[in-house]
């Protein structure tokens, strides 16, 4: 039994907890750490440059018991103005967040003010990435890849000719002191940090807007005629630019995005059989390209995550009038765990933490981060964000394992999660 001294030692960390949640709720947030997971030589979405949308490394549990607004304060020089919202997940890098505006202006962010702002001439088209100096990349609707340094000065700048499809771009993907940008027409080409180019295909008829790329560097991409039926195709590109293996995939339209994950490479697609359209993730070797597994699908998979000891967990859905219900299955390799029907849409991937997994589903103005126990599918935690101000909907992850949505139609952004002083005192 504990003694009456350890009781009253708990019920003052818990009220001087609640007390200090309390003020870091008021101003904004600021107790929490902004840092972004910085893998090896960057800040990737979705949890690095695998793609694999695996936290476990750094993340306990996602929890959704606060949500802490980060409201921007701008002085005279760095007016925001109204209807600018922002168009980009948040970037959290060291103590700063980036946020992209509508108007293609990108803000440098620190304790909630603004550091600096760098306007572009067009949109900023995809989210940004980071390097481990905190100098920041991205691509504008004319194709511009840039680099930012911490200062807000612009690097240099490398136009990436497209004309196939101007405006439509792949998310930038940072790994082993090399950037790596293509276009859904099909252009990829891997530049130095200085934007000097190390390599450059173009393969016709176009890629999906993911790449990944593994632990030695090499970079796997997925060639699309986006028509069901057709035969899609995995490619790898090594360090170099040699390309070591194309390997098809019979009559499946590959969707979204590839990852990589031990010694293999994950892509999620619809095969054709006959007349019917059959929802399938397909497991490839990374190392000679050969096909050595395809799990069938509960339903047509809008993303998936895979983690280091070989969990699998796929969301889902098939898009119809009226109601929308996703399907989240867990797999350990091909093997089903657990499935769970939730309401709305998961259109991204699920977010895998050390021991449970969170989604974000959405439908109409309806949004909310749903919880599930890693090894049983349980709903461990519903929270709704009809509540909040609009917001886009792709998530980057913090340091303390917080989720950061941008608020649409305001400038900031959203942490869901909990304070970092959680993190710090006993309980």
């Amino acid at each position: 039994m504990r003694s009456q001294a350890t009781l009253v030692t708990i019920v003052f960390h818990r009220l001087l907890l609640c007390i200090v949640a309390g003020v870091v709720v008021l101003l904004g947030g600021q107790c929490a750490a902004p840092s972004g997971s910085m893998e090896g030589d960057g800040v990737n979405l979705f949890g690095s440059a695998h793609r694999s949308s695996d936290y476990s490394g750094f993340v306990d549990a996602f929890r959704t018991g606060f949500f802490i607004p980060h409201k921007l304060e701008a002085s005279e020089s760095y007016r925001v103005q109204a209807g600018q919202g922002m168009v980009q997940p948040p970037l959290p890098v060291g103590r700063s967040v980036y946020l992209v505006r509508a108007d293609g202006t990108i803000l440098k962010v620190e304790d909630d003010r603004i550091v600096w702002q760098h306007r572009f001439p067009e949109r900023i088209a995809v989210p940004l990435v980071a390097d481990g100096s905190g100098r920041v990349y991205g691509i504008t609707a004319q194709g511009t890849v840039f680099a930012l340094d911490a200062d807000g000065t612009v690097r240099w700048r490398y136009s990436l000719q497209s004309p196939e499809q101007a405006g439509w771009y792949g998310v930038p993907l940072i790994w082993k002191n090399r950037l790596v940008v293509h276009s859904y027409g099909g252009t990829i080409v891997a530049l130095t940090l200085e934007g000097k180019l190390v390599w450059e295909h173009h393969f016709a008829p176009g890629l999906l807007p993911l790449a990944a790329a593994d632990s030695t560097g090499n970079v796997y991409a997925v060639i699309t005629a986006r028509q069901y039926g057709a035969t899609d195709t995995v490619v790898c590109v090594d360090t170099t630019g040699v390309i070591r293996w194309k390997t098809p995939l019979s009559r499946t339209r590959a969707l979204k995005m590839v990852a990589t994950s031990n010694r293999n490479v994950y892509v999620a697609g619809v095969s054709v059989d006959g007349k019917n359209r059959i929802p399938r993730l397909w497991v490839v070797a990374a190392t000679e390209g050969a096909v050595k597994d395809s799990v069938r699908l509960p339903a047509t998979p809008r993303g998936f995550a895979v983690s280091g000891d070989s969990l699998l967990v796929v969301a889902g859905y098939e898009s119809r009038l009226g109601k929308v219900y996703s399907i989240v299955a867990a797999y350990q390799g091909t093997t089903l765990r657990w499935k769970r029907s939730i309401e709305g849409k998961v259109d991204i991937p699920p977010l895998l933490a050390r021991d449970n997994i969170a989604v974000i589903t959405h439908f109409d103005l309806h949004s909310a981060v749903v919880v599930f126990d890693r090894a049983t599918g349980k709903i461990l935690e519903y929270a709704s964000l009809d509540e909040l101000p609009l917001l886009h909907l792709l998530p980057m992850v913090s340091s303390n394992g917080n989720v950061l949505l941008a608020m649409r139609e305001k400038n900031g952004w959203i942490e869901v999660g909990e304070p970092a002083i959680y993190r710090i005192l006993p309980y």
